[in-house]
Formats: structure tokens, C-alpha cells, sequence
């Protein structure tokens, strides 16, 4: 049976103005995929997530006029992942070009109502009877629940959480990201959360695809006494190529957030599997900025654990050790040793699984943060007290790709910006960041102001 009841007695009157679509008298999931139901009655569908290849609920038969119709709500709750894919149909077939993504759930147990607005989605017209729900970047293990859907025609209804439906002019697809890499370190961001991760090789087994991610890096930005997670409130997200790296940008917290992560040229000249990674990140005008770090883990890049739609580590193991402002972290998911240190206050964490995480705060709305890696101890901690802006004092002149476009710097010398010298010593085990002018990292002012790497790429240099 079809409903084209509009919201029952006893509701929320907030709610007025939504068609719930489903007789209350059967459960609101009709199929569950790699999902197992757990509960299901009239009222509330609960199941687990048990693989993160596909996992999607498909719901009982509807009758939606989308031409009249352009709100779609969806009282559910799921405790990771952040992005949902919308698939909808005027028969039992899903097509992916019938259907749209949508990002901003919020991670939790508690039931929240969502709206979807689908008034800019060209392909939602006609008569829609199927939908089935997606739910990206989910985690085994996942609980999900589902109690209602519902439909409106204009305007969402007070009370109810709008998610952000990407169309044509925001694309955004599952496990898209951006990469770089040298020699065994690759670095990426995500294109549709802005989140970045540090990886290398999977070397103890054979694999054709499988990566170790050492750590990865989810902003968070402040304002008014909030705190706003990247991953979910980012709007205008753009992440584009540079020569030897990946920027992102986005609005978030009132601020225009621009960050930056480069593999740094390290571990071509030594036998073991050891390199290092820079993240920057700035903020104008200068808003508080948080990075948290760690996670470690085995990813495979098809079957969306690289979905980077938490805003949470929820799922780190990671084990960490401070010593003098470097943290060292041991994990169970690869064999490496891990070291990771930035140019802010820095606080570990503890997940509720038990695990820990770093989190660097930085009010002045810049921070550097670098990650390095290993086999043995003496050769992480001879990454990790790198000072790389000394180890990119090279120059040499190219033609790099910005300028190919028409860059009015053309076939000039490539001369690094300056950074502020460390006033400590630079003796064997010393961080170079103590003291008052710790930021000897240093962020670029262009992508033409980095020295030229290998193969007329631009890759950021170090001495270890």
C-alpha cells in the first residue's frame, strides 16, 4: 500500500507540510544490502553495516510527482559516514544517472529528520515509485536506522536539516581524490570532503591496489564559540592539482580555508620504505583551525574506506607516545613506525573505541603539520627532525605547469620564499619548531615559488 497521508496526529507540528509516503502499518525498508536488520517493525528499522563495498537500503513502493513534489525528507540516523546517494526511478531499475549525492549527515544514534532539496536537479521530474538510499563512506560495524520518508513541495519544513545535494555545478563522486607522490609516499585529497591522508605501499603481501594509510588529516575551524567539521559544513569546496602536491579550498566558519599537502623528496636514496609528508593550512581572515591525526589503516580505493566522510577518527587504533612535541604512533593495521608533529598546541585523544588520535589548535588560523615514516626508529626520528625550510633552499630555473598557462612569471628563477630561521640548535634528535619563531615549515605564497622537482615538477625538497 501506497500513503499519501500528510503528517498523523500526535506529530511534531513543526512537521506539517511533509507527505509521509509509506503506510505506517509496514516496515520502511523493503531490501537491505550489506546492511543486517537487526530490528525491524512499523515504526523503526535498525541494521549493521557488514561490508563497505555498496551498502544501500532500498524502500517500499512510493507515489511521488516530482514535477510538483521537490522535497524529499529522510528521518534516519547512521553513526559514520556523512554522504548519502539518492537512486530514484519510475519502475524497480536504478540507473546511476537517476540519481544524485548528497553530504551533511550528522554521525550519532538519534534519530534526525533530513531534507533533500531537489529543486535544482534537473533529472528529478516526472513519477518516481522507487528509491533507494546509499550510504557512503560507512563503516563495518556501522548502525543504521530508519523510520520514516516523506515528501514536500516548497520550502523546507522548520525543524528539519538540510543536506547538500551536489548537482552539476558542485560534481562530486564516491572515492574521487586527488593524488601526489615520490619515490613510496603518496599524499591525497578528497574531492568531496576536503580531507587528506598520508600513504604508502602495502609491501608485507601482494596487493594490486591495496595502500597503507599512515594518517589522516580532517579539518575543523572555529567560530562564535562553534566548531565546524569540514567534511560536513564545507561549501565552495574546490581541490585542484599542483605541481607536486594537492590545494584545497573552501568556505567554512566564515573563513576561506586554503590548504596544501606535498610528499617531500625523501627515501629514493635510502633501502628501507621511510618519507614524509607537509600539510599546511591558512585561514582568512584568521579563524581558529584544528587538524586531527591518525587512523592508521589498510585501504583499498574500491571499496570506499578512502570515502574520508568522517569528521571523527571513530575508527583509530592508533597507539601514540609524545616526546618533546613529536608524537610517535604504533598501529596494528601496518608495520611502520609513524611520527607526526606541527607548529601548534597539540593534544592527544582518545576515540571511543579505545583508540587515540593527535589534535593540533592553531588561533592563529595557520598550521603546518608533518608527517613521517619508517622501519626503524633511527631513521624516523632523523626524518622527523627535518628543518625543511632549510633542505629547500635550492633553485633552479623551469618552466613549471602554472606558468605554461600564461603565469607572468615565465622562464624565470625559481627562488623559495623565505621562512623565519629556527633560534634553536639544529644538533642530530633536536625539533627545529621549539621556540618563538617554530614555524620553519613555512607555507608557499604560490606554486610557482617551490624549487623544481624531478621530471620539471615541482616537489618540495629536504635533507635527511
Amino acid at each position: 500500500m501506497v500513503s499519501g497521508q500528510t503528517a498523523t496526529p500526535g506529530a511534531n507540528p513543526e512537521e506539517s507540510g511533509i507527505r509521509w509516503l509509506l503506510d505506517p502499518g509496514r516496515s520502511p525498508v523493503q531490501v537491505a544490502h550489506q546492511i543486517q536488520c537487526t530490528s525491524g517493525n512499523s515504526n523503526l528499522w535498525e541494521g549493521i553495516v557488514t561490508n563497505t563495498t555498496d551498502p544501500f537500503l532500498v524502500f517500499p513502493p512510493v507515489r511521488i510527482d516530482a514535477d510538483s513534489e521537490k522535497i524529499l525528507y529522510l528521518n534516519m540516523a547512521v553513526e559514520t559516514g556523512r554522504r548519502v546517494q539518492l537512486f530514484f526511478s519510475a519502475d524497480d531499475s536504478f540507473q546511476e544517472e537517476l540519481s544524485c549525492h548528497a553530504r551533511g549527515l550528522a554521525a550519532g544514534s538519534e534519530l534526525s529528520l533530513y531534507a533533500l532539496d531537489l529543486s535544482e536537479f534537473p533529472k528529478w521530474r516526472g513519477k518516481i515509485t522507487s528509491l533507494r538510499l546509499d550510504l557512503d563512506g560507512s563503516r563495518n560495524g556501522t548502525r543504521v536506522k530508519f523510520a520514516r520518508i516523506g515528501s514536500g513541495k516548497s520550502g523546507i519544513t522548520a525543524g528539519a536539516v538540510p543536506l547538500e545535494v551536489e548537482t552539476a555545478a558542485t560534481p562530486c563522486t564516491a572515492n574521487r581524490r586527488r593524488n601526489a607522490a615520490f619515490q613510496d609516499t603518496i599524499v591525497a585529497t578528497d574531492e568531496c570532503y576536503g580531507s587528506s591522508a598520508v600513504m604508502t605501499f602495502v609491501k608485507t603481501h601482494f596487493s594490486y591496489v591495496e595502500l597503507n594509510v599512515l594518517a589522516r588529516l580532517l579539518v575543523r575551524a572555529e567560530a562564535e564559540g562553534r566548531q565546524f567539521e569540514a567534511a560536513t559544513a564545507a561549501r565552495g569546496l574546490k581541490v585542484e592539482d599542483l605541481p607536486g602536491g594537492v590545494r584545497a579550498q573552501y568556505q567554512l566558519a566564515g573563513a576561506q580555508i586554503t590548504s596544501e599537502i606535498l610528499p617531500l623528496r625523501i627515501g629514493r636514496d635510502t633501502p628501507g620504505q621511510d618519507g614524509a609528508a607537509l600539510f599546511t593550512i591558512r585561514t582568512e581572515p584568521p579563524v581558529p583551525v584544528i587538524v586531527d591525526c591518525g587512523d592508521s589503516m589498510v585501504e583499498n580505493p574500491f571499496g570506499g574506506l578512502f570515502a574520508h566522510s568522517e569528521p571523527t577518527l571513530l575508527n583509530s587504533t592508533d597507539q601514540i607516545t609524545l616526546e618533546s612535541g613529536t608524537a610517535f604512533l604504533a598501529s596494528k593495521a601496518h608495520p611502520l613506525k609513524v611520527a607526526i608533529r606541527g607548529d601548534a598546541a597539540l593534544t592527544v585523544k582518545t576515540n571511543l573505541n579505545g583508540g587515540q588520535y593527535l589534535s593540533f589548535r592553531a588561533p592563529s588560523g595557520q598550521l603546518s603539520v608533518l608527517v613521517s615514516y619508517a622501519e626503524d626508529d633511527a631513521r624516523l626520528r632523523a626524518i622527523a627532525a627535518t628543518d625543511f625550510a632549510q633542505g629547500a633552499s635550492r633553485s633552479r630555473t623551469t618552466t613549471p605547469s602554472c606558468c605554461r598557462r600564461g603565469c607572468r612569471r615565465r622562464s624565470r628563477t625559481l627562488t623559495p620564499p623565505s621562512a623565519p630561521r629556527s633560534t634553536t640548535s639544529n644538533t642530530p634528535g633536536t625539533p627545529p619548531m621549539a621556540g618563538p619563531k617554530a614555524s620553519t615549515f613555512g607555507m608557499r605564497s604560490g606554486i610557482c615559488s617551490t624549487p623544481p622537482g624531478r621530471n620539471g615538477s615541482v616537489m618540495p625538497t629536504a635533507r635527511a
